[in-house]
């Protein structure tokens, strides 16, 4: 089943190293409880936690300088594990670089949430982009400067982020009060960067067929999940004027991810009129991170995509120009 969801994650073992998935924070990283001081009456984290498994929490990389940037980092995984080192601790190190912040989100996965797993990864990335506002100061971070990065299952997610904070969109949320920072902080992000993900749960007319969408939907809703839910959830549906401006990643090749997901969260955007920038890349299957020469090391290569999105950052004065 695992192997099925997640093709480009397990490597074959003559080709690289496994992948690490659901390995620890990196060493000096300073680690937040993502919902210390915010359980609900009976003591129980908002959306749920199995017996047992361990709570969400948000790894906060600080930089030598910080530039004011941070970025909520969400690595994939189908929403059953998460890539922790490269669509995470490796993220983390190349944002840093750069003077930018970068928080790893350890969002709950079906295995920790007893029943549907949504809304609980909402709930954590919306947590985590107010707890990163409500911590600016001690990290050097601007909170008009708070960004959301996801690959595959995280750039769902990060989609999420950049569409579901809206009043509109509380119908789907059912717990979008439970976070007591709700009525204070908010959380939307400020951009939203998009890495191979997944976007939509149905079938748009007049597209070539996108392959295991209701299945993939299951995984958030259950067995019984409805054509409404899995709708609601196909985020190019979502898009509003609102919707930060937004960054995405994708290739040709992704059979675990096809392309057209991207596309689409792409054409929402230019009909709302949100800023938003394509990169429609030939090489490249799945879960191939930062892409470049250590995905080449991995036996997972993937396009160099980093740079175009250097240039994107500079752009908007979230990083320097490469000078």
């Amino acid at each position: 089943m695992l192997a099925a969801l997640l093709p480009a994650l397990l490597v074959p073992a003559l080709a690289a190293p496994p992948v690490e998935l659901d390995g620890p924070p990196v060493e000096g990283a300073v680690v937040l409880p993502l919902w210390a001081g915010a359980e609900t009456a009976d003591g129980s984290i908002p959306g749920g936690l199995a017996d047992g498994a361990d709570a969400p929490t948000l790894a906060i990389h600080v930089p030598k300088s910080p530039n004011g940037a941070a970025v909520i980092v969400c690595p994939g995984g189908g929403y059953h594990v998460l890539a922790t080192a490269h669509e995470g601790r490796d993220v983390a190190k190349w944002l840093t670089d750069r003077g930018v912040t970068a928080a790893v989100l350890r969002y709950r996965v079906k295995k920790q949430v007893p029943g549907p797993l949504h809304p609980a990864p909402l709930l954590d990335v919306q947590r985590g982009i107010r707890l990163m506002r409500k911590h600016a100061k001690e990290y050097g971070v601007d909170p008009a400067k708070v960004g959301v990065l996801g690959f595959s299952a995280g750039g769902h997610l990060a989609a999420s982020a950049a569409t579901l904070h809206t009043d509109e969109a509380r119908e789907l949320n059912p717990l979008a009060d439970a976070d007591p920072l709700a009525a204070s902080v908010s959380a939307r992000p400020d951009f939203a960067v998009m890495i191979y993900p997944r976007i939509t749960y149905i079938q748009p007319a007049g597209l070539r067929e996108i392959p295991r969408l209701a299945g993939d939907g299951g995984t958030l809703f259950g067995a019984g999940a409805t054509e409404e839910q899995l709708a609601g959830l196909s985020l190019q549906t979502q898009v509003t004027a609102d919707t930060p401006p937004s960054f995405l990643v994708t290739t040709n090749g992704d059979e675990g991810v096809p392309a057209e997901n991207s596309v689409l969260f792409w054409q929402a955007c230019r009909a709302a009129n949100v800023p938003a920038e394509l990169h429609v890349f030939d090489r490249g299957g799945h879960g191939w991170g930062l892409g470049g020469p250590d995905s080449e090391a991995r036996g997972n290569p993937g396009p160099d995509w980093t740079g175009a999105f250097e240039t994107w950052l500079a752009g908007r004065g979230l990083i320097r120009a490469a000078e």
